[in-house]
């Protein structure tokens, strides 16, 4: 009788610990979740395409701040019937833009992907501490994202953004009543705007001129080699690819001439470039009213752009019938904005 006393007391305190553990989980948990960077810029934008319906989204756009800002899935969807959805994040380098794609392409099957090349210009090794976090703290625990925080993060302080919660832990004195809200407020805002960004704010500008050049720029070599990579990746998922540089104001001939070499790059994998920085004069865009930094255009300047862009995608990837090959096999649209911003020949 002792001994069963004894045994059922051990069970007891084997009972009791494990369900305070189990406790202190759910609790620990949910003060993570308080204290846990929330941010359009990155973290939602990849949180809510996991939410998004198994092979549901036809066109994939990747990139930076310039291809979730300036890209509207609204707009193409309701004027051209196409989804698509905007997964990228602020000042976005390729090695983070490949993993988005990696991590994509476990959930989707799209029919198009279009890829903003404004980072083939960045010359950093690693992401400044807030875009590693904002670039890499969305995406779901797995081998992908510990790689991607390795060429994110500088050696010395990788350690810190595996534990994620050392980012964000001095958030406390900070706290607001959007922190403690579930599925609420901003998070459930952006969750139906498919990854863009909207902004009504207007700043007046005017087409940048002498910024032209034929001359051939170096990027980075690891920027040059996520750069291959993610079109490989594209390429290896049989999935066609379209890079474009959005149009902005305060490019630079260094720019110009960086991408003549991503174009260059481009067209030895049979890759569509199309850099809307080289004739302002075809873009349907007042620059007056369009925009509202140097870089980004506000919800009517996205709007008008993202119309002009989805005439062309639906004219010359009649699924979207897309074509992901060498440009002579490329409709009217296509052909024409080519020979217009890059002086190709029919």
């Amino acid at each position: 009788m002792r001994e069963e006393t004894a045994k059922w007391t051990v069970w007891k305190a084997i009972l009791k610990t494990v369900c305070f553990l189990l406790l202190l989980a759910l609790a620990l948990g949910r003060v993570n979740e308080i204290l846990a960077l929330k941010s359009y810029d990155g973290l939602y934008t990849m949180q809510q395409f996991y939410k998004q319906p198994k092979d549901t989204v036809d066109l994939l756009v990747l990139g930076s701040s310039h291809s979730y800002v300036n890209i509207d899935p609204g707009i193409l969807w309701e004027e051209y019937g196409v989804p698509a959805y905007d997964l990228g994040g602020g000042v976005q380098p390729l090695w983070n833009t490949y993993f988005y794609l990696k991590e994509a392409l476990k959930t989707q099957t799209p029919k198009l992907i279009v890829l903003d090349a404004y980072t083939v210009t960045f010359n950093q090794e690693y992401n400044d501490n807030g875009r590693a976090v904002s670039n890499t703290f969305g995406m779901k625990w797995s081998r992908d994202k510990v790689n991607a925080m390795k060429l994110s993060a500088p050696p010395d302080k990788l350690s810190s953004f595996l534990l994620g919660y050392t980012q964000y832990h001095s958030r406390i004195r900070e706290l607001s009543r959007e922190d403690f809200l579930k599925d609420k407020g901003d998070e459930a805002r952006y969750a139906s705007w498919k990854g863009s960004y909207l902004s009504t704010a207007v700043r007046s500008f005017a087409w940048p001129k002498d910024v032209q050049t034929e001359e051939r720029g170096l990027m980075t070599a690891k920027t040059e080699e996520w750069y291959c990579k993610t079109i490989e990746l594209a390429q290896s998922a049989n999935v066609p690819l379209l890079i474009v540089v959005n149009p902005y104001f305060n490019i630079t001939t260094e720019h110009q001439a960086i991408y003549n070499t991503a174009t260059e790059i481009a067209a030895e994998y049979g890759v569509p470039f199309v850099n809307f920085n080289q004739n302002f004069t075809i873009l349907e865009l007042d620059p007056a009213v369009s925009y509202f930094d140097e870089e980004h255009m506000n919800i009517w300047g996205s709007r008008e752009f993202t119309r002009m862009l989805g005439k062309m995608l639906i004219e010359d990837y009649t699924f979207l019938t897309i074509v992901g090959t060498p440009f002579t096999s490329l409709g009217k649209t296509m052909r024409n904005t080519l020979r217009l911003t890059h002086g190709m020949a029919d």
